[in-house]
């Protein structure tokens, strides 16, 4: 497992999945709060 992580692979893998996890969730809040707000209205 910890040899893993020092291949530049694995970690290039992991990174741009944490940056697609950042952009994603704030998507994912927003949305759900947009849509109830145009139901509200």
């Amino acid at each position: 497992m910890r040899r893993a992580l020092k291949s530049p692979t694995v970690r290039a893998a992991l990174v741009s999945i944490g940056l697609l996890a950042a952009a994603a969730l704030p998507a994912l809040l927003l949305l759900p709060a947009d849509s109830r707000a145009e139901a509200t209205r």
